[in-house]
């Protein structure tokens, strides 16, 4: 079967994203992702016998579409068609060895329903947090037709989430918001921000600092450019310069070394631009 989902059937994915085919799925922990509105009831189903048999999707490291590459190439992800979620990502890392505090039963049920788990990665690195839907958009009817007969609780009626045209700033993962001001414009019609460092909250584990995390961006506009740095009592340690942002939200892996950080704009764009942190 074709890798690619554009060979499927599915139409084309970064950087054309189809964001009107995103929808929001809310599971009864809490936790929000955005899927493929042909697979929206499948993951849903997949997401809720997996939490009803006790292992649950963590807020803040779990996630569905995203308009983007695979990272370091010029391949649409399959995120980008909103055909893959990342569960857990902290107890899943993608790395070798093979990580993944997931229960054998939980990686199987995924797989039975047309879905590739990037822990079975052989070339390219295991990716255990991964699951993306191979099938096409027929099989996907006849999946979600089999998930539902077989694992909807009795009485359960699945109802179809409605569409959103894009993420916004609510579909983000829970995380630390980092407001990104802008400023007045200078002499060169740019807006510029003198912002000062505001503190990471405490995590306690890591004695209060952040050693690493995601970065994402919510943005309803293209084209406006974010400087986004982390300090440690002042001092700049890790800085993403020259950040240019497109419609909807994006994000970012990075290693920190911080307990504070600043946002800002550095050219003109209207509207607004959140940037959330989170901790790996």
């Amino acid at each position: 079967m074709a890798t690619r989902a554009d060979q499927r059937g599915w139409g084309p994915g970064w950087p054309n994203c189809q964001a009107d085919k995103y929808v929001k799925v809310v599971l009864s922990n809490g936790v929000r992702v955005i899927a493929r509105r042909e697979i929206a009831e499948l993951a849903k189903l997949l997401f809720e016998d997996g939490i009803r048999r006790g292992y649950l999707p963590r807020d803040g490291q779990t996630w569905g579409a995203s308009c983007r590459s695979i990272k370091g190439t010029n391949t649409p992800s399959n995120h980008s068609w909103a055909l893959a979620f990342d569960i857990n990502s902290l107890a899943n890392p993608q790395r070798r060895p093979l990580t993944t505090d997931m229960p054998r039963w939980y990686i199987e049920m995924w797989k039975s329903y047309g879905f590739r788990w990037g822990g079975d990665y052989i070339s390219a690195t295991p990716d255990s947090m991964h699951f993306e839907y191979m099938g096409t958009p027929q099989s996907a009817v006849i999946d979600t037709t089999r998930a539902r007969a077989r694992l909807a609780a009795p009485g359960h009626q699945p109802v179809p989430v409605p569409p959103a045209p894009l993420p916004q700033e609510d579909d983000m993962p829970t995380g630390y918001a980092v407001p990104c001001p802008a400023g007045a414009l200078n002499e060169k019609g740019e807006q510029s921000h003198v912002a000062t460092f505001v503190p990471l909250p405490v995590l306690g584990s890591l004695n209060g600092m952040w050693h690493g995390g995601w970065v994402s961006f919510a943005s309803d506009f293209g084209g406006t450019t974010l400087r986004l740095a982390f300090g440690m009592d002042g001092k700049v340690t890790r800085e993403i310069s020259d950040f240019v942002l497109e419609p909807g939200i994006r994000r970012k892996g990075v290693p920190i070394e911080a307990n504070e950080a600043v946002c800002s704009v550095i050219n003109k764009g209207p509207g607004d631009v959140t940037a959330w942190v989170e901790a790996f």
